[in-house]
């Protein structure tokens, strides 16, 4: 098992659109990679998970025009479209640009940053965690919740080279798990139990089975999930190009006045013009934000 997952083999590249902003991707990612998960070291993004079933390395670098993929087996249909939603490869600029090009704010922003992108997510379940942990703190604050709860409830890989690296909690592990021990996740241990337990036993499918309607339905019939997390989890995993975090503070604050924030109804009817494309619109406004 160790010469397996030591065993590294470059794959067929992934083309990139054009045009693409991989800096900018890039740092977004690096901004909320969880240590010992994943990893972003100049045009490489690596991560330990799965893959084939087993415990292994992905690491994607970074080249003009196309993602140079690396693991330790081959480029199966699960891993090549997990990445290509992470890096959103299989975007059409020209149409986004061409559909929200009609609101003067977002024109003067595509102008400038043509090349922005949604970054997605390894993980549906794991990004349904995170953002549940994410609801009303920082960015940075919300990844060292998630790295205590790493550190205490992920599996070690201790093979792997660059290590030391974990694997993401599973929902099994979770469902059953002390979170209320982990500091900082007291008040939203219930509700990620309750997400892994619903992924569990069927009731929330995160597997792409159902349309996105019904997943966003079900993520909202949780208890403590609410519109912004379950956006935020169709937006970055379930490659919904209209996903709106509505409620957003940074969305808020880009559609505010001076120092008002713009209201959530506000938020949802200056969007309607962005369809099908809000999730764009959305990280056009957060990047110039």
């Amino acid at each position: 098992m160790r010469d397996r997952m030591l065993r590294r083999r470059m794959r067929p590249a992934l083309r990139l659109p054009d045009p693409y902003d991989g800096a900018w991707v890039l740092d977004f990612l690096a901004a909320r990679a969880l240590p010992g998960v994943e990893r972003v070291s100049g045009n490489t993004w690596e991560r330990a998970a799965l893959i084939g079933g087993a415990p292994g390395l992905v690491r994607v670098r970074l080249r003009p025009g196309r993602l140079e993929v690396e693991s330790p087996t081959p480029l199966d249909a699960d891993t090549r479209r997990r990445l290509e939603r992470l890096f959103d490869t299989r975007t059409d600029p020209a149409a986004i640009h061409g559909a929200l090009a009609g609101d003067p704010r977002l024109r003067r922003i595509i102008i400038r940053r043509p090349g922005l992108r949604v970054p997605g997510a390894w993980d549906p379940f794991e990004t349904g965690v995170r953002a549940i942990l994410g609801q009303q703190i920082s960015v940075a604050a919300a990844v060292t919740v998630a790295r205590r709860l790493v550190d205490a409830f992920g599996t070690p890989v201790p093979d792997l080279p660059g290590g030391p690296w974990r694997l993401f909690p599973t929902p099994g592990t979770l469902a059953a798990a002390d979170l209320e021990g982990v500091p900082g996740l007291r008040l939203r241990a219930p509700v990620v139990r309750a997400l892994a337990r619903a992924v569990l036993s069927g009731e929330l499918r995160l597997d792409g089975a159902w349309p996105l309607e019904r997943v966003e339905s079900a993520l909202r019939s949780i208890r403590g999930i609410g519109p912004w997390t379950a956006s935020i989890v169709a937006l970055r995993a379930l490659g919904d190009p209209d996903a709106l975090p509505a409620a957003d503070l940074g969305l808020r604050r880009a559609l505010g006045r001076g120092r008002r924030l713009a209201s959530a109804r506000e938020v949802e009817r200056r969007a309607e013009r962005w369809r099908p494309w809000r999730a764009y619109a959305t990280l056009w406004l957060w990047a110039e934000g």
